[in-house]
């Protein structure tokens, strides 16, 4: 099969892998089957030298595109701190899989991504499941499609506690509507949730707990249910809550900043 012609391929098709740059800076690399060791020589020897800190991945062709196994995330990303047996090299500061297909079940953070020491930026994948990450890492902003739990498997999908250099999270849509139990505990750097999930049903329990930095977040209007020490020893000084909340669970708020909180005229 012939590599699609893109106009700023760096490396045509080596087995199932192209590379195409973006900007001076920035590559993507195209998956078009299961990732070969010719793929991963090339392309990674090609990104080292082009100087290349911002890697986007893409599964191509559009409409039946090819899902990353197991096996394709640790060529792509490697199996411990300073593995150079993986396409995407050490010096990557960005990180994108929003175009990616991931196999279900494949958890891709615990695979790798987390030994790239100098990654500063994440945008997930809309189809992985299983946890992203558990622990520190050099991950400041992560961008997530989907959070939650997948309503077919139950797996929880968007698992980020302990990243202590986190400190911005954007959130798509919930799963099965809602922020799994202690998703986010113990990220002490994180001060941005932005939540844009209009799924969102609750919050469980100790999803933001001793997110020491975090000050003020937005509930979304629809969530109704908000878990036991969801917040707890967190920094919130400020919380907006919606109508649509019909309960909040046990020490919720214990041991943040807030002075006022204003009870949704729901709350039984």
């Amino acid at each position: 099969m012939m590599a699609k012609a893109y106009e700023n391929t760096v490396v045509p098709m080596v087995v199932n892998c192209d590379l195409e740059e973006i900007s001076a800076t920035e590559c993507n690399i195209h998956v078009r089957g299961a990732i070969d060791p010719l793929d991963v020589s090339t392309i990674r020897a090609a990104i080292i030298a082009h100087g290349y800190t911002s890697v986007d991945v893409t599964t191509i062709p559009a409409g039946a595109r090819y899902k990353l196994t197991t096996a394709d995330i640790a060529k792509l990303f490697g199996n411990w701190p300073g593995d150079t047996n993986n396409m995407i090299p050490q010096t990557t500061t960005a990180l994108s899989l929003k175009d990616a297909d991931i196999t279900s079940g494949v958890a891709y953070g615990d695979a790798g991504i987390r030994y790239l020491q100098n990654l500063k930026k994440l945008t997930c994948s809309k189809t992985a499941e299983g946890p992203y990450f558990n622990g520190d890492n050099s991950i400041e902003t992560v961008i997530v499609p989907k959070i939650g739990k997948d309503g077919a498997s139950g797996a929880t999908i968007g698992y980020f506690h302990g990243m202590t250099n986190l400190k911005s999270v954007s959130i798509g849509t919930c799963a099965a509507g809602d922020i799994p139990a202690s998703c986010f505990a113990g990220d002490i750097s994180l001060s941005s949730v932005i939540m844009n999930s209009t799924n969102m049903t609750a919050i469980e329990a100790s999803a933001f707990a001793n997110c020491t930095a975090l000050t003020k977040v937005s509930i979304p209007d629809g969530v109704t249910a908000i878990g036991t020490s969801a917040f707890e020893n967190s920094g919130l000084t400020q919380v907006n809550l919606p109508n649509s909340m019909t309960s909040i669970g046990n020490l919720c708020f214990s041991e943040t900043h807030l002075v006022t909180v204003v009870i949704p005229p729901n709350i039984t």
